[in-house]
């Protein structure tokens, strides 16, 4: 890790046809875990959503951007052929 990298992040899903604002998804994100697993809240189905890896103390400074993503309807895992 570059000593000049954040120790911390926050992670904000966006869409700028859909939200108002940015979800902040994962706050103070500790960068020497390496890893992170999400439980995503409810969101309409769309196209154009991207992830934003932000300051902790001002979410205008993006350290990261996702290329656009699709969000599709959740699976109803009911009705699946799972033997």
């Amino acid at each position: 890790m570059d000593p000049l990298d954040p120790v911390c992040f926050s992670l904000e899903l966006d869409n700028t046809r859909l939200f108002r604002n940015a979800l902040s998804i994962a706050d103070n994100v500790d960068v020497s875990l390496g890893t992170l697993t999400i439980l995503l809240p409810s969101v309409h189905v769309g196209v154009e959503y991207y992830l934003q890896a932000v300051n902790v103390s001002n979410v205008d400074d993006v350290f990261a951007q996702s290329s656009d993503f699709s969000i599709g309807a959740a699976m109803d895992i009911s009705q699946s052929n799972v033997p």
